[in-house]
Formats: C-alpha cells, structure tokens, sequence
C-alpha cells in the first residue's frame, strides 16, 4: 500500500475546513433586505389641513349696528374668503364680565344677517375681544390624499412580494372627494341624547303579541292585522235567466254551418 505524504495531508484538511468556515459564514449571513415600500394597510393616508380666517367688527358707541364701511368690509370678507355653508363660523364676543345688553342686540342682528346667506354661526364668549367688537371666526378643513397617485414604484414583476405604492389610492381620493365633513375624519361628533322609552316600548309590544295595526289614511275603514292578509269577499251566484220560448235557436240542417251575429 502506498503511503500518502503528509504535506498533502495537511493540505486536504485545511481546504475542507476553509470551505466548511466558508459555508457556515454564508449561511449566518444577513439575508438581502427586501425592497422597501409600503407594508401597512392604508400606504397613502387622507390628509386634513385646517384653515383659520378672522374678521374684526367694528361697533360704533351706543349703536347695535356697525357703520356702512364696515358692512361693505364684512361683506368683501365673506366673498374673497368664499365662507359657505359647509365652513364653522363662529362669533367671538366679550364674556359676561365686560359684556352688555347691548353687546347681545349686536350679536342678535350679525346672526340674522349671517343667517341670510344660508350661514349658522355659533357663539363663544372671550376676554380677547374687546368692548365693542365682535370676531368672526372662519374654520375650514380639507381632506386631500396628497401622495396619490403614487407611481414611484415601478409596476411589474415584484418577487419581494411587497405592496404596490399607489396601493389604497383609489379609496383614499374618492373619500377625499366624498365627505362632507372633513373635520370628522380627526373627530367624530358627540352623540345626543337617546330616548329609549320608544324602543323598549316596541320591544315589549313585540314579545307580548301587540302590535299595532297598519291603517290607510285615505280609507280608515281597511285597518287589517298585518299578521293576517286581507279576505277577499266570496262571490255571491248570480240566477240565471229563464229560458223564453222565442229565443230558442233554430236548428240547422247543416251542422258545420256557423251563425255570426251583427
């Protein structure tokens, strides 16, 4: 048997456990980190801007009534600020320590010269404004999806498997577009109070067999149960004529002949 000599030997070794430290390197390594993009449900979320407008008023002393410069200022505010219906207007006025009578007949006529133009303004008492004046206050919020459309992902083949960037896109314009108040989409409003009495009364009159009966305005008389369909009355039979002697038919000869009457 031939000998193999030890240099090659050694050799041998060092190669196998250079590739095994190789092989044990690579598969501890970090894996190639995925291509970064949009993980989460809602990529391209609604945003909501809020805008503030302020208009000051000036009374005259003793007056409840601002002067024609002002009117004609209020009025120029209303239209370049473009104030509609769907804005939150609010009338600022002095609180109940500096207030007056006369402060409330002030804020009485601009709610009723507001309330013209299709605008429901609310009031709020504060020690900013001063004797004499009023604020009006104009909030306005917009919902915009202001990433979309997003194409900075390329489209196609995608073996990452990660969410496109104009993913959610389509919802988030057309709600954008659809709501009508877009303050709600930061805060829902407060629910009012609830009359249960109604309810639990139709409750009750449902699990004891009570239910009331469905009446026609234009005919009180056709009340019917509504568990039972209405009966249609039975028709009564009619007497037949009695047979008179000279209107018999005439027999015919011929019994494929046919009589047609004018």
């Amino acid at each position: 048997m031939r000998a193999v000599p030890s240099e090659r030997l050694n050799t041998g070794i060092v190669a196998i456990l250079v590739l095994l430290s190789v092989a044990e390197v690579t598969g501890c390594a970090a894996p190639k980190p995925m291509e970064t993009g949009p993980t989460s449900e809602a990529p391209n979320p609604i945003r909501v801007s809020q805008t503030k407008l302020t208009h000051t008023i000036h009374f005259p002393a003793g007056s409840s009534a601002p002067n024609a410069g002002e009117t004609r200022d209020l009025n120029e505010f209303l239209a370049t600020s473009s104030v509609s219906s769907g804005d939150v207007i609010v009338i600022e006025r002095p609180d109940l320590k500096t207030g007056s009578a006369l402060d409330d007949k002030r804020a009485s006529r601009l709610e009723t010269a507001l309330a013209r133009q299709g605008l429901k303004p609310v009031f709020a008492q504060t020690p900013d404004v001063a004797v004499g004046e009023m604020t009006l206050v104009v909030e306005r919020y917009e919902a915009t999806a202001p990433n979309c459309p997003n194409w900075s992902k390329a489209p196609g083949n995608d073996f990452d498997n990660t969410m496109h960037s104009d993913f959610g896109c389509s919802t988030a314009s057309n709600l954008a577009a659809m709501i009508a108040d877009p303050k709600d989409l930061i805060s829902g409003k407060p629910m009012g109070p609830v009359v249960g009495e109604p309810a639990i009364a139709a409750v009750e009159r449902y699990r004891s067999g009570r239910v009331g009966s469905i009446s026609d305005d234009s005919n009180p008389g056709a009340a019917q149960n509504p568990a039972q369909p209405p009966s249609s009355p039975s028709p009564s039979p009619s007497p037949s004529p009695a047979p008179s002697p000279s209107a018999a038919p005439a027999q015919s000869s011929n019994p494929q002949s046919t009589t047609t009457q004018q």
